[in-house]
């Protein structure tokens, strides 16, 4: 848990000043929401992945994997829909 969450940290860091410049906004809820959303991608590339491999071998296999990468997608969105969603998750430049 603590990689992920040093990562997020940095990035958000990294980033934030551009952006403010960019978008006179930054958002306050990425750090956990990212701690959620990242492993469900990691795991629906890595499924991406075996999909193609094995989707080479075998329709069926590929189907099944591509199926289970979908469901870690369409969570993984729906959950970074759901943490954008609140008026308060974003600050925005007092400009």
């Amino acid at each position: 848990l603590l990689d992920p969450l040093v990562v997020s940290v940095a990035s958000q860091v990294g980033t934030m000043p551009i952006l403010m410049k960019r978008f006179d906004a930054v958002s306050i809820v990425d750090l956990a929401a990212n701690l959620v959303v990242v492993p469900l991608f990691g795991a629906a590339t890595g499924l991406g992945l075996m999909a193609v491999v094995g989707g080479t071998f075998s329709a069926g296999l590929g189907t099944v994997l591509n199926g289970a990468s979908w469901v870690f997608l369409s969570s993984g969105l729906w959950l970074t829909k759901l943490a954008a969603s609140p008026t308060w998750a974003t600050l925005t430049s007092p400009h």
